[in-house]
């Protein structure tokens, strides 16, 4: 018995020994959020916890309190700036809905003079902030992983701190110009954008795509950018390298929250990582009592969310007077329905409403046949993790290019809220529900989401401890340092149209000297013979 327990002994005192050195070597991780929304939030959270988890010193700098503070995350929260962020989204929320009502395609986020200045003005609002400024000097961090887009001066910071960057991609898909700054390849002959392609009939969609990538890359290092330097050399009291050449060279790895199973497949450099869907989890489906009392009445439901900055009590009356008959129409259908702000009372029998639902367990039940959503990336992950078929209503943002991808995989429905009406909105309901092709496809995506050598979050934990340990710039595309015409090989096109034009122009000039020349001895042949005669 005691040779027994000293084998346990020993064994438990060889592992404590093997992972000290791990414990005591964890580097110290600044997620540095900025202006963001909750979803941002909640697409970072399972990587923080997991780095946690494994010895990792980290810390969230957020203006989104975690709903479940984790024991081993400290969290910086600057308030100063939070009533500014809040007050932003709204407004942007209000713009968009009822621009979107009026104007089909209307989006706040593919305009620039919106754009910059909303984040500007957050950067600021953050980086003049006392207590954020007593923070950071009062702080070192071995790595920053940033929440993108435009949370670019985190790459400052990561300067003057010497630390390692990983960029993380929230969005669906980059930005346009993250394009030519990451040294992506181009793919603008196909892929949508954040636009959902020319309004013109004449001219075809991939002309848009590829005007719109280099008039953003414009606007952003020109603009932009600039204005990023002005504002770290007032927080550091000096002038930094450009930070367009800073990101270039600081960033050493890119983690985008996307899966080719449910998006586009693209090309991507090895720097370039999918992680998208770390926040999915597995279900059993089982609701409140309440709810599952509701449910028993049907067959199936739908389920209705447009996330967390979108808020549905928002919309005009008579909207939502069209979306209650739509909804109404479907006698043989329950729905579930998400409602921000004050749930009315003239709702139809057959909906359930809600200021919050556990959304996943909601989309796992089995009853669930549909998902009514403003395509925002995370709700969009978990119906393709779910296997549930989706109507994307667009508002903002990535999500027109959110829809876009889920016509392409065939597992939705892509509706404009200007389009929206009883009949266009039951349309796409019977649709859904009726055309099994949608279900079978969204459960075919389930299971390639979900196959993967190692889950989403296990992923992203193995390559943030590779930036660690390595120097990243073997896996770096070198169009990082080419100009955006070197990338698309114009350079090479135009010397190969300049040789066939000068030799074209050579071959008629010398043939008109040639046909004069020939003409004119002809004329002299003619005159001596007629002098002969």
């Amino acid at each position: 018995m005691k040779s027994v327990h000293f084998a346990r002994i020993f064994v438990l005192a060889t592992a404590i020994v093997t992972l000290l050195p791990a414990v005591a070597n964890g580097a110290n991780i600044l997620f540095f959020m900025g202006l963001a929304s909750h979803s941002h939030r909640v697409a970072l959270q399972p990587l923080a916890e997991k780095l946690a988890g494994t010895g990792h010193k980290v810390t969230f700098l957020t203006y989104m309190k975690s709903e479940k503070p984790h024991p081993n995350i400290t969290e910086f929260f600057p308030e100063a700036a939070t009533k500014l962020m809040s007050d932003q989204l709204d407004s942007l929320s209000m713009e968009s809905i009822n621009g979107r009502l009026k104007q089909k395609y209307f989006d706040p986020f593919i305009d620039p003079r919106k754009l910059w200045p909303l984040i500007l003005s957050g950067v600021e609002m953050t980086l003049i902030n006392s207590d954020f400024q007593n923070w950071l000097n009062t702080t070192h961090f071995d790595l920053i992983i940033y929440d993108s887009p435009m949370k670019e001066i985190a790459v400052g910071i990561a300067y003057k701190m010497k630390a390692k960057v990983i960029l993380f991609q929230t969005t669906a898909t980059q930005h346009m110009f993250d394009f030519d700054m990451f040294g992506l390849p181009s793919e603008s002959s196909w892929l949508p954008d954040w636009t959902a392609g020319s309004e013109y009939p004449l001219v075809p969609h991939h002309f848009q795509y590829a005007y719109n990538a280099l008039w953003w890359y414009y606007s952003y290092t020109w603009h932009y950018l600039p204005k990023l330097n002005e504002i770290l050399a007032k927080l550091y009291g000096e002038d930094l390298p450009p930070i367009d050449e800073l990101i270039r060279s600081k960033v050493d790895l890119v983690l985008v929250n996307e899966h080719f199973s449910s998006n586009f497949p693209r090309s991507l450099p090895p720097y370039v990582v999918p992680v998208g869907g770390m926040h999915c989890r597995e279900s059993n489906g089982v609701l409140p009592d309440e709810m599952e009392a509701f449910l028993k009445s049907k067959d199936k439901f739908i389920f209705m969310s447009f996330g967390s900055a979108i808020k549905v009590s928002d919309l005009p009356k008579e909207t939502q007077k069209m979306l209650f008959e739509a909804v109404e129409s479907m006698t043989d259908t329950n729905v579930l329905w998400k409602w921000e702000g004050e749930i009315p009372e003239n709702l139809p029998k057959n909906v359930f409403a809600k200021n919050w639902f556990p959304q996943q367990d909601v989309l796992a039940h089995p009853k669930c046949k549909g998902f009514l959503t403003q395509g925002g990336g995370m709700s969009f992950q978990q119906a393709a993790f779910h296997g549930v078929p989706v109507i994307v209503v667009p508002i903002w943002g990535d999500q027109t290019f959110v829809a876009q991808s889920a016509v392409y995989q065939g597992n939705g429905i892509h509706l404009e809220l200007f389009d929206i009406n009883k009949e266009t909105l039951t349309t796409a309901f019977r649709e859904l529900l009726d055309n099994e092709k949608y279900y079978k496809t969204a459960k075919e995506i389930s299971k390639r989401f979900k196959e993967r050598p190692l889950s989403a979050v296990d992923t992203a934990a193995w390559w943030t401890e590779y930036v660690l340990r390595h120097d990243m710039a073997h896996l770096k595309s070198p169009a990082i340092h080419q100009y955006w015409w070197q990338r698309r090989l114009l350079d090479f096109w135009a010397t190969v149209f300049g040789v066939i034009l000068i030799t074209a122009f050579l071959t008629i000039k010398i043939s008109v000297v040639l046909a004069r020349n020939v003409r004119a001895l002809a004329g002299t042949s003619h005159v001596e013979k007629t002098k002969l005669s």
